[in-house]
């Protein structure tokens, strides 16, 4: 071992010679050789380094040659990590909290995850102060070794079955305690990444988060006050990476005239946009499930109804992504707009037509698609908000791609019910002939209208609509 810590420190930072290669194929060897020096008090930084910048998970650049097991076991490593001392650990910490960050997701959060978790996070607090220079929050978040601990501290958390606090002397207790009383730098990035489940800490150990959490994200919030630049950057901090949860009740205010602030050039438009979503997620879950939103249904309506067109058109994009962002164990896109979208629409949703924009219109065309199945009542219940000229092509309305060999248009509207609605929502989405868009595909469209149900040929809208897509292909 000794030998191959000589080689390393030869190879500079980045361990990309012979001895770092050799170390990434014969890492198993490697953990048993260091296992023996390590209880002899053998002090070895540069394979600790070769370890942080080599050793990866088995989907993260796996030597097609290494040894089977070489990278399966990261307990190894934990165990050993425990055995450092200070000095050692004060010389590596960097290299280890990379390794952290590269397999914190291959390893169980149980108790040995939290000690390390525990022993590494002093040295991560005094490396993090003690970094030149300065630089935004939101680079230290992943940048600095307090924020990639600081990032998995939510992972170590038990599991807590519904309504079940959080135990007071654990573990995961002393993890809290000791990211919320970091000092410097590395407490600004421990506390912004704590913020970022503000929701879920105020469920599970609502006293400690009003304690430490809440107030921060209040700072400055009073009328006869201005919010802090710290204030603003832990907003724009939940904005953009907030996690489970979302918004607590507690907060809502707080966020809902955030999200309003166009006059808030410290807060991005992107963060704006991330923290309406939380409110407009939070109420299509609880619409599904039957239970009770953050914010009533007529206190979000009011919102959307303040916002600008282009928060407005975010709003009703985030129902489309609804329907189309799904995982292997969600709900079919029928159920999901039976049971959400559409109660979203009728119960939140705005119903003023003065109210209606090119591109709340563009958003809304997307949904009848993504509602496969519920086609024709996905139209019925997008037809107010629909707005002439805000689509430009068949993409717009949700009908690229193909399924089974066959393009989506064949799939969704495969009736003559439905050509009968896309129809209608051609008419709604097309302007007259002093309207700047047409969809440059719509003879496409109409061609498909024409083969499902003949008889709609005869329909004014439809001459109408053919007429438009003759004058497009000339514009």
């Amino acid at each position: 071992m000794a030998e191959l810590e000589e080689r390393l420190a030869k190879e500079g930072p980045l361990y990309r010679g012979g001895a770092g290669s050799w170390l990434k194929r014969r890492t198993t060897k490697v953990f048993e050789a260091m296992t023996a020096e390590v209880q002899r008090g053998l002090d070895l930084p540069d394979v600790w380094g070769a370890i942080g910048w080599q050793y990866r998970p088995p989907d993260a650049d796996r030597p097609a040659d290494s040894e089977p097991d070489a990278c399966t076991e990261p307990v190894r490593v934990l165990e050993l990590i425990l055995t450092l001392s200070d000095e050692t650990l004060t010389k590596v910490v960097e290299d280890l909290v990379r390794w952290w960050g590269n397999w914190e997701r291959h390893f169980q959060p149980d108790s040995l995850a939290r000690q390390v978790w525990l022993r590494l996070w002093p040295h991560a607090v005094e490396s993090t102060n003690a970094q030149p220079g300065e630089s935004s929050l939101e680079s230290d978040l992943g940048n600095t070794p307090a924020g990639v601990l600081a990032c998995g501290m939510r992972r170590l958390a038990p599991a807590l079955r519904e309504e079940q606090r959080l135990s007071r002397d654990s573990e995961f207790d002393e993890i809290l305690a000791a990211a919320a009383k970091a000092p410097g730098r590395a407490g600004r990035v421990a506390l912004a990444w704590l913020v970022c489940d503000v929701g879920w800490y105020v469920q599970v150990d609502p006293a400690w988060a009003e304690r430490y959490l809440v107030p921060a994200l209040k700072e400055g919030a009073e009328p006869t006050k201005k919010r802090t630049e710290s204030t603003i950057a832990l907003w724009d901090v939940l904005g953009r990476h907030g996690r489970a949860r979302g918004v607590p009740r507690v907060l809502a205010a707080d966020a809902m005239e955030l999200i309003e602030r166009t006059d808030e050039p410290r807060l991005s438009a992107w963060s704006r946009q991330r923290l309406l979503s939380k409110f407009v997620w939070d109420a299509l879950r609880a619409f599904f499930h039957g239970s009770e939103p953050v914010v009533e249904a007529s206190e979000l309506q009011q919102l959307i109804r303040r916002l600008d067109e282009e928060m407005r058109g975010w709003c009703g994009t985030e129902l489309w992504r609804c329907l189309v962002n799904r995982g292997d164990d969600s709900p079919e896109p029928e159920e999901l707009f039976d049971k959400a979208v559409r109660p979203f629409l009728e119960r939140v949703w705005p119903q003023e037509r003065d109210l209606v924009s090119r591109g709340v219109g563009h958003s809304m065309a997307a949904i009848p698609a993504a509602s496969r199945e519920r086609f024709v009542a996905a139209v019925n219940a997008v037809a107010r908000y629909l707005v002439p000229g805000s689509v430009t092509s068949r993409h717009d309305y949700g009908f690229y791609g193909e399924e089974d060999g066959k393009p989506l248009l064949e799939v969704i509207v495969d009736t003559e019910e439905k050509a009968e609605a896309l129809l209608r929502l051609l008419d709604l989405t097309v302007g007259s002939e002093d309207e700047s868009m047409t969809p440059w595909d719509l003879d496409e469209l109409l061609a498909w209208i024409r083969k499902k149900a003949p008889r709609l040929v005869e329909r004014p809208e439809f001459a109408r609509l053919t007429t438009m897509a003759q004058r497009s292909r000339f514009q």
